[in-house]
């Protein structure tokens, strides 16, 4: 590597033929022939002089292609002296001759090492370097054997700790041009971008050299000096395409130096809580990034939020994860919008005349196709967004009302225990929906003629739109809706249906009015009554409004599927992939120009990796819960206390299992999810806050829920009895591990 004009510390080698002085060692473990003692003092003096050394093992069967017996040698790190030389050289000696060494040998030795002595080992003598980092850099990704990725590990101070595996400051994957990938950082700092620029330049170079991939070690002065220690092969590569499974561990998001701040914090704990499990290409470009940009924007306060583009991990086209590590910057600025209270009437008549408009699907042209897809996508981005920067709009008003309220029943505050009981039983469209989705399941059970009911399935689409279940791919969501139906059919148990836990919310909202009239004089009853009247409408607008946002969906789905029929029909889709794999910018090319897709089913995969996984790195939500804990502890959601046996759902194939009197135990709930509260006792979910969908529902159906349990789903098997506590936020197993 001198030879290439690489910044290798000087030095010189102590040749493999010295070590026949090793026989000395029983008699004097110090002693050294006078000769071979004379000869270190002269190259110490020429080549390292007042330096310090490192003195590192060289055996002649190590750092080969075969086998690099990393960790069984011996090294010494700043020797000070000739004197001090000669002991360090006999300790490397030695370690050739331990008995893990000798066990690695019998195990590794290859034909290509025939001839060779198995304990002959050769001892380099390089200047030490004041490093400030120092670590190792593979010239090929060794996860994926991706020779298009480097791959670098580093440490603070010298690397021998790091090399030994007993600590770590960081990882990086690199592109060919040093820039960052992707960077873990496990400690505070790390070596700055021109390091990684400057490194990656050399280990090409010696890769080059070497003519096969190679692992190397670098050190890096507090004046940013980069030195390279020592080259070795790789040589464990794995076959295969790791990737095929998932992205690549390169693409995902690390940890930004000094770990998230507390606004990346609420920024992406939301950003995970709220999204759909899987993004396709197709939605990302029509509304899903602009939903995200409204959600992002609408928690701002001013602060900073970060760009949608910036912050999501894209592969094969596909959003795999969000980068917690993104620079905040000012929120895009959303155009002035109605309030979402006057939009709703709007909403329903663009859906519409958007329904009428599009007529029967198979006989529009390309050009209609496409425009209706697009007009679809952005309408439902238009009303989701407006909903989300609107979101003050009910939260305010319902801080006012609890404000007004307290002050006219002689209150410090009025709960939120309380407004959910005033607007208990209120009759909104996620209620009438979960009414209808309920006939659709008695329906299910005793209908004689299928047809029949699939008339009914297609009215209850018409009126509700799209119901997306456990945040799956969203082409296949009214196949899904089907299946959940028939499964509850046949689970023998609809539930309570949602006109009787009406019944009982109304009952609820009775009983708290009328505590808080016992507070106030006759003369306040109507301001009083007036308050309840406008939390109940505002909880209307907030229901309203989610449901409403969805209605263009199902025509997006059928337009979706049109495009697939024709794509598939010219051979440009394989059989089994669907257009909504593709950007609208493919969509139009492929339908306009005839345009293949080589990479759809990449595509695939990567949706199918992603759908079982959260949006954040792992340590982003906190500690995994343990499958050895007795108790749990989480953040209390709805309060209240229930025991019972833990009904694990992961899905719709769950759904049938859950009984009367359970605990629903989840990764999160979505409305389509609701009709499952009518049977539980309690709530408990990974993901949420107090305003997720699973804290909000379980208020207003008095189920004790705790929420941010983040493995508990794995931690927590089926029918275990537990107890949730939704005032602390413990959940308490009832039976410990040891089964007393």
């Amino acid at each position: 590597m001198l030879s290439l004009g690489l910044p290798v510390p000087g030095g010189f080698v102590v040749a493999a033929e010295a070590q026949e002085e090793i026989g000395k060692l029983d008699s004097d473990p110090h002693a050294i022939s006078a000769q071979l003692a004379l000869e270190l003092r002269s190259a110490w003096e020429k080549y390292i002089g007042s330096s310090k050394a490192a003195v590192r093992s060289s055996a002649l069967l190590e750092d080969s292609a075969d086998a690099s017996f990393a960790g069984q040698f011996h090294s010494v790190l700043n020797v000070d002296s000739a004197e001090d030389l000669m002991g360090a050289v006999r300790e490397c000696w030695k370690s050739a001759y331990t008995g893990h060494a000798s066990a690695y040998t019998a195990r590794k030795t290859t034909p290509s090492a025939r001839g060779v002595c198995p304990n002959q080992m050769a001892v380099v003598v390089q200047r030490m370097v004041d490093a400030e980092f120092a670590g190792v850099v593979f010239s090929s990704d060794p996860a994926t054997e991706s020779s298009d990725i480097l791959f670098a590990e580093w440490i603070d101070g010298l690397g021998e700790e790091l090399v030994g595996g007993e600590r770590i400051a960081g990882r990086c994957w690199l592109d060919l041009d040093g820039r960052e990938l992707r960077i873990d950082h496990l400690g505070e700092s790390s070596p700055s971008h021109s390091v990684w620029r400057e490194l990656a330049g050399m280990v090409q170079r010696i890769e080059q050299h070497f003519s096969l991939p190679q692992d190397v070690e670098w050190a890096v002065t507090k004046g940013g000096k980069v030195h390279i220690l020592q080259a070795r092969p790789i040589t464990t590569q794995p076959s295969g395409d790791a990737s095929r499974d998932g992205p690549p561990p390169w693409v995902l998001p690390g940890r930004p130096a000094g770990g998230w701040t507390e606004l990346q914090r609420r920024y992406f704990h939301l950003w995970d809580e709220y999204c759909p499990a899987t993004v396709t290409p197709l939605d990302y470009g029509l509304f899903t990034r602009e939903i995200w940009q409204a959600s992002l924007s609408m928690l701002d306060e001013g602060e900073g939020a970060p760009s949608v583009d910036a912050a999501v991990v894209r592969f094969h086209e596909v959003p795999v994860a969000v980068d917690p590590g993104t620079e905040l910057r000012p929120p895009s600025r959303h155009e002035k919008r109605s309030t979402v209270e006057a939009a709703l009437p709007i909403w329903r008549s663009e859906v519409g005349s958007l329904k009428e408009r599009t007529g029967v699907l198979q006989e529009v042209d390309t050009a209609t196709l496409l425009e209706i897809v697009e007009e679809t996508g952005r309408l439902h981005g238009y009303m989701t967004s407006t909903r989300l920067l609107g979101m003050f709009e009910w939260i305010d008003g319902e801080k006012s009302c609890a404000q007004e309220l307290a002050r006219l029943v002689g209150l410090d505050e009025v709960s939120e225990e309380i407004l959910d009981d005033l607007c208990a039983g209120v009759e909104h469209e996620t209620v009438r929906m979960n009414i209808a989705l309920e006939e659709l399941v008695h329906m299910s059970a005793s209908a004689t003629h299928r047809s029949e009911w699939m008339g009914e399935f297609d009215r209850f689409i018409d009126r509700f739109g799209h119901m997306e279940i456990n945040g799956t791919v969203a082409h296949s969501a009214k196949d899904e809706l089907i299946a959940y139906v028939e499964t509850g059919a046949k689970s023998n148990e609809g539930g309570n249906r949602d006109g009787n836990l009406t019944a009982v919310g109304v009952e609820r909202a009775r009983t708290q009015r009328q505590r808080l009239l016992e507070k106030v004089k006759d003369d306040r009853w109507e301001a009083v009554d007036r308050c309840i009247d406008r939390l109940r409408e505002l909880r209307v607008v907030r229901e309203d409004s989610k449901s409403l946002a969805n209605l263009p969906l199902p025509v997006l789905r059928d337009a979706i599927s049109e495009c697939t029929r024709r794509l598939q029909a010219q051979r440009l889709l394989p059989p089994n992939e669907t257009a909504d794999l593709l950007t609208l910018e493919e969509l139009q090319k492929g339908l306009v120009q005839g345009m293949e897709f080589p990479n759809v089913e990449a595509r695939r995969d990567a949706l199918r990796w992603k759908r079982q996984r959260s949006w954040l790195p792992a340590g982003f939500l906190g500690e995994v819960c343990s499958p050895s804990q007795q108790l749990f502890t989480g953040l209390g959601a709805s309060p209240g206390s229930a025991t019972g046996p833990a009904s694990v759902v992961r899905g719709i194939a769950d759904f049938a299992k859950v009984r009367h009197g359970d605990v629903l135990v989840a990764p999160n709930t979505n409305p389509a999810w609701t009709i499952l509260f009518g049977r539980v006792a309690a709530v408990v979910v990974e993901n949420g806050s107090r305003l997720s969908h699973a804290a909000i529902v379980a208020r207003e159906y008095g189920l004790p829920a705790v929420v941010g349990l983040l493995g508990v789903c794995d931690a927590i098997g089926d029918g275990e009895e537990i107890r949730v506590d939704g005032d602390t936020g413990d959940v308490e197993r009832l039976v410990d591990r040891g089964g007393r």
